[in-house]
C-alpha cells in the first residue's frame, strides 16, 4: 500500500496541468450556442419606421382604391382577402396568418401582416398603375393574360374582363345546377347538347362555382380556374359534336374551341347555335317523351348560357 502512495502527487499534478490548459476555453460559447444578439435603439427605430410606412401604404391603397372603385373601404379589404384566399402562390407563413379571417371582419392590421401584401405595396403607386397579376399563380396566369389581352393591361380593361368572367361564372354555375337535376337518359349520340349537360354533371366540374362581384382590378386564381374549366368543357367530345369544326371553324384555334373567342358574339354564330339547340330540343322531345317536363328547362338553360357567352365575347 505504501508503495502506491507516491502515485497521489503525480495524479494531482496531472489534474492541475489539465485544468490549467482548459481555463482559457471555459465560458466560451460552443459551436451550437449562438452568442446573444441585442437590438440597438437605432435598429429598433428603423424597424418601427418601416412598419409605420407599410401601414401608411396600406391605408393609402385601401383609401385610393375605394375612391377608384366607388365603394367603401371594407369592400376593398374584403376583396383583397378573397384574392389571397384563392391564391395558390401564397407563402406558407402567410397561409398560417389567413386561417380564421373572413372578408366581413378583415382589417388593415390583419392585411399588413402578410408578406405578399407588403411586397405588393412596395410597387404600388396609384390605382391607374395597379399590377393586375400580382396575386395570380403560374398555373392560371397564362390563360388570364390571354383573356385580358396582355400582362400590362390597365385597370379599365381588367375590370371589364373581370365583370365578364363573373357573368360567365354565374351562367356556368346555373347550367351545372340544371345538369345535376337531369335524370339519366339512355345514351343518344344525336343529342349533343344533352350529352354536354351530362358531362357537366360530373365531379370534374365541381369547381364551377359562383364568384363574388368584382371590385378591384386584381385578377385571381379562382377566375383563372373557371376559364380553364370552361375551356375544358367546351372541348369535350360532345361539345365538338354539338359545335362541329366544319360549321364553326372560327371558334377553333389549334384544334380547340377557344372559350373566350369573339366569334361567339358574331350574329351568324349566335343564330346557328340557337338553331342547333332548338333543332335538338325538337328531336329530343320525340325520342324522350316521358321527360318533357325536364327537357324544356334543360334546353332553355343551354340556350341562356350560350347567349351569355355571346354577350361577354362580343368586342
Amino acid at each position: 500500500m505504501k508503495k502506491k502512495l507516491w502515485l497521489i502527487p503525480v495524479v494531482v499534478i496531472a489534474a492541475a496541468v489539465v485544468i490549467g490548459l482548459l481555463i482559457p476555453y471555459l465560458g466560451r460559447p460552443t459551436n451550437h450556442a449562438k452568442p446573444r444578439q441585442t437590438v440597438t435603439p437605432a435598429q429598433a427605430e428603423s424597424k418601427d419606421t418601416k412598419a409605420k410606412h407599410e401601414e401608411q401604404q396600406l391605408e393609402r391603397f385601401v383609401r385610393e382604391m375605394s375612391e377608384y372603385a366607388h365603394t367603401d373601404e371594407a369592400a376593398v379589404r374584403g376583396e383583397l382577402l378573397r384574392t389571397l384566399l384563392v391564391y395558390e402562390g401564397l407563402p406558407d407563413l402567410d397561409r398560417r396568418l389567413i386561417l380564421g379571417l373572413t372578408p366581413e371582419t378583415i382589417t388593415n392590421q390583419h392585411l399588413v401582416e402578410f408578406q405578399c401584401v407588403r411586397n405588393f405595396l412596395e410597387s404600388y403607386t396609384s390605382p391607374e398603375d395597379v399590377k393586375a397579376f400580382a396575386f395570380t399563380s403560374q398555373s392560371t396566369k397564362p390563360i388570364l393574360v390571354d383573356y385580358v389581352g396582355g400582362e400590362t393591361s390597365t385597370p379599365e380593361p381588367v375590370m371589364k374582363a373581370r365583370k365578364k368572367i363573373w357573368q360567365v361564372a354565374t351562367a356556368f354555375h346555373k347550367l351545372r345546377e340544371c345538369a345535376l337535376n337531369l335524370p339519366n337518359f339512355a345514351e343518344n349520340k344525336q343529342l349533343h347538347f344533352l350529352e354536354m349537360l351530362h358531362e357537366l354533371a360530373s365531379e370534374d366540374y365541381a369547381n364551377a362555382k359562383l364568384l363574388a362581384e368584382p371590385v378591384l382590378p386584381l385578377l385571381n386564381d379562382r377566375e383563372g380556374r373557371l376559364l380553364i374549366l370552361l375551356e375544358k368543357w367546351l372541348n369535350t367530345e360532345p361539345a365538338h359534336r354539338a359545335l362541329p369544326r366544319e360549321q364553326f371553324r372560327l371558334l377553333y384555334q389549334d384544334g380547340k374551341i377557344k372559350a373566350w373567342s369573339s366569334e361567339f358574339g358574331s350574329t351568324k354564330y349566335q343564330k346557328e347555335i340557337k338553331s342547333r339547340i332548338q333543332g335538338e330540343k325538337a328531336k329530343a322531345s320525340k325520342s324522350l317523351k316521358t321527360n318533357q317536363d325536364r327537357l324544356a328547362p334543360a334546353y332553355s338553360a343551354i340556350e341562356t348560357f350560350f347567349s351569355t357567352l355571346a354577350e361577354v365575347s362580343a368586342p
